[in-house]
């Protein structure tokens, strides 16, 4: 398995995530009566909304409001173009597809970054090496482990620079780590995203878009997975 991704856990963090994991919040859904936790912002049964602002751009949104006056986005959500789910913030929490205007605008920037594209050619990198490795001859195997070592560990740095501009919003910071998203398929491997693990709480997400604090940081998981396709390559 390889593994990588980005990480800034504090002691408070740490503090922070064994309060959340021994302590219920005793907070009930004002529209059906759930068990919902003090920071969700979606009721997780009936799937309305919990909060004063708009779970996609963070602002101010009456209860009475259909739609965000700031961004147009509508208090019931919007259905993935993808897959179908209901998503109430830009990326989809099932696959990751930006359901908003800010999602693709998101995605753009991303693709600008001179950091993340520098970690999708690493990512590619490791890709090849991976290849060369289950090819190589005895005597050429332990100086390809080494590269890969190497390739890993400048990955990783590349990774943990991929921090939102100073005074993001939660929402914007959420967006931020759904678009710098990487993964690449080779003929003989696919590298497959286990999901988000936030240090909010130490959980594996689907996506970012799942966590109720995106800024508080996380590590996207990967493993490898033997495959035949060589159809698609995703960066």
């Amino acid at each position: 398995m390889t593994e990588y991704g980005f990480s800034f856990a504090t002691a408070e963090l740490k503090k922070e995530k064994t309060a959340v994991s021994e302590a219920g919040s005793g907070i009930r859904c004002p529209h059906c009566g759930a068990a919902v936790h003090e920071d969700d912002e979606i009721c997780p049964s009936c799937g309305r909304r919990l909060v004063s602002y708009c779970t996609f751009c963070g602002a101010p949104m009456g209860w009475a409001d259909e739609e965000c006056i700031e961004c147009g986005a509508p208090a019931g959500g919007i259905k993935c173009p993808s897959c179908g789910t209901l998503s109430h913030r830009s990326f989809c929490p099932k696959c990751n597809a930006p359901v908003t205007r800010a999602a693709e605008r998101m995605l753009e920037a991303a693709k600008a970054d001179p950091v993340f594209k520098a970690a999708v050619e690493q990512n590619g990198k490791l890709e090849e090496l991976e290849l060369k490795l289950e090819q190589a001859a005895p005597a050429e195997a332990p100086q390809i482990k080494r590269e890969l070592i190497k390739v890993t560990d400048d990955l990783n740095a590349l990774l943990g620079q991929m921090l939102p501009p100073a005074g993001s919003t939660p929402q914007e910071q959420r967006n931020y780590f759904c678009a710098r998203k990487v993964a690449v398929v080779t003929k003989t491997t696919r590298r497959v995203c286990l999901g988000w693990v936030c240090n909010y709480c130490g959980c594996c997400h689907d996506q970012p878009s799942e966590c109720t604090k995106p800024y508080l940081g996380g590590k996207w998981k990967y493993e490898d997975e033997e495959t035949t396709r060589t159809d698609y390559i995703k960066k």
